[in-house]
Order: structure tokens, then sequence, then C-alpha cells
């Protein structure tokens, strides 16, 4: 997989779980998890080291994109069904309230 395949999934995945994909105003595709958003420079940044085996999903986002931790669940869900693609899909969980 290179790094397009792994955006393109990630984002395919997110709007299949149902979070919002929108473009920001830098022309970047980005994922809406309630108040917080990651964007495709924000995905290229994480991959690869984001599919390894036994990585701490939520630090590898912390170093990226400061200050999301609602992002942390819903993105180990999506690597996790990158990383195991029979992995049924459940509902979604919006992080109400982060500022």
């Amino acid at each position: 997989m290179d790094i397009q395949q792994f955006i393109d999934q990630v984002i395919s995945i997110a709007r299949k779980k149902g979070f919002r994909i929108e473009t920001n105003r830098d022309g970047l595709t980005q994922i809406d998890f309630g108040n917080k958003k990651l964007h495709a420079r924000h995905l290229r940044a994480m991959f690869p080291a984001i599919l390894e085996d036994g990585v701490a999903i939520s630090i590898i986002i912390e170093k990226v994109a400061p200050g999301r931790p609602c992002t942390f669940k819903p993105m180990k869900e999506i690597i996790a069904e990158i990383k195991n693609p029979k992995r049924v899909a459940t509902g979604i969980e919006v992080c109400e309230g982060a500022t």
C-alpha cells in the first residue's frame, strides 16, 4: 500500500462509518470527527507508522495533530479495518463539546 492508497482507504472507511468528509480552505480532504478534524496532510504524516503492529495510534496522532483526542478511537477502528478488512464496521461516536 502506498501513501495515496492509505489516504483513500481511511477516507472511504470514515465515510462508510458516517463521518462527514469535507474539503478545507487549503483544498485538503478532511474527516470531521465531530469538533475535531484530520486532513490528508495529517494522514500522510502518519503513514506508514500508524499501520505497524503494536503501535500506539493515539501517540502518532498527537505528534502529527496535537489536541485531537476525539479522533483516537475512530482512527483506531479505521486502522483496524484497514489491517483486517473482514471486520464489520459499527456505529460512529461523535466528540461533543470538544474545543
